[in-house]
């Protein structure tokens, strides 16, 4: 547990679980020096577990926190509280994992719910580096899940950007003729970017709700911020999908590829039996049983119908290739 302050930017932050009482209420009503002091605090969902009565927040919300199951991304608009869900995707390779992150914002502050992750980590530095300049302090919450949704944005880029190299690569071997499981890994790649593009879909309508601010828990001065966020999502969501279309072009692609083979083959059947097709005239008119036959009676019979085989097939291959069958 680690609790930023706003009004003592110079100090450590605190461990202390006392500071989440009067931290996490979601009213502020006295116009003193301590009511206008706002926290941000990192906790993990076992600390929540430990803190659930200290914690002035919904039942469910909290369930939500300390349980196993991960939520796809929501945002909640409470009286005097947003409460929000959001994900940490990761790349596997049978498709996309994700691990949960929970925000609760109030006019007192800002609390993340997360294990610990580098995400996170770089979300403090953020911090530190803002109680450094000591700009834009009285609404630090709000830019903190700024940072946070920003970083969870160039996160998603990245991830995106390793599935369109993925696609790219896949399809340069698809064309070269390399011997791959396509069918396996182009299922992958189409599972993977469904699950991009519902993900960012879930995305817009987080920040679009955040955007119109119902329960005037964002301060003006952090509206800007959010519609910022929106404008980016966007273009990922956009961008999610043309990487999905992308996928299913792929799909076609490597179907015209087996059709074309299946053409090759069929082709190269009937140019066999275009080659042998006048032997098996040759063979079935002298396997006839007739009495009279004289080049069977002749002594050179058999070395002529042998030389006059040749002479046919040679002729039938000559023709296949000039026409460009063979």
């Amino acid at each position: 547990m680690q609790v930023y302050s706003t009004n003592h930017p110079d100090k450590d932050p605190s461990e202390s679980p006392e500071i989440i009482a009067h931290f996490s209420t979601r009213r502020v009503s006295d116009p003193d020096a301590d009511s206008q002091e706002r926290y941000i605090a990192f906790l993990t969902p076992d600390e929540v577990a430990d803190s659930r009565k200290e914690l002035q927040f919904p039942d469910y919300a909290i369930q939500e926190c300390i349980n196993n199951s991960v939520q796809t991304p929501k945002v909640e608009m409470l009286e005097d509280l947003i409460y929000g869900v959001l994900n940490l995707l990761s790349n596997g390779e049978t498709g996309l994992g994700s691990e949960e992150l929970t925000f609760f914002l109030t006019p007192t502050g800002l609390v993340i719910v997360s294990k610990p992750c580098d995400l996170i980590d770089s979300v403090k530095k953020a911090i530190l580096t803002e109680f450094t300049s000591k700009r834009m302090l009285p609404i630090l919450p709000e830019k903190t899940l700024f940072f946070l949704l920003e970083k969870i944005i160039a996160h998603d880029v990245a991830l995106m950007r390793e599935t369109d190299e993925a696609e790219t690569v896949l399809e340069e071997k698809l064309l070269a003729g390399e011997k791959l499981d396509y069918p396996v890994i182009i299922f992958r790649l189409r599972q993977k970017t469904l699950h991009l593009m519902q993900y960012m879909g879930l995305m817009v309508d987080l920040s679009d709700i955040l955007v119109e601010n119902n329960n005037n828990v964002i301060p003006d001065e952090a509206h800007h911020m959010f519609h910022l966020i929106g404008t980016r999502l966007d273009r990922l969501e956009r961008a999610s999908v043309t990487l999905r279309e992308s996928v299913m072009q792929l799909r076609e692609a490597y179907q015209s590829q087996v059709d074309i083979d299946a053409n090759l083959m069929m082709r190269l059947f009937t140019v066999v039996s275009t080659i042998f097709l006048p032997l098996m005239v040759m063979t079935s008119w002298y396997g006839m049983n007739y009495e009279f036959m004289p080049e069977i009676s002749k002594q050179y019979g058999y070395p002529l119908f042998v030389l006059l085989a040749i002479l046919v097939t040679i002729a039938t291959i000559w023709h296949c290739k000039k026409k460009k069958y063979l």
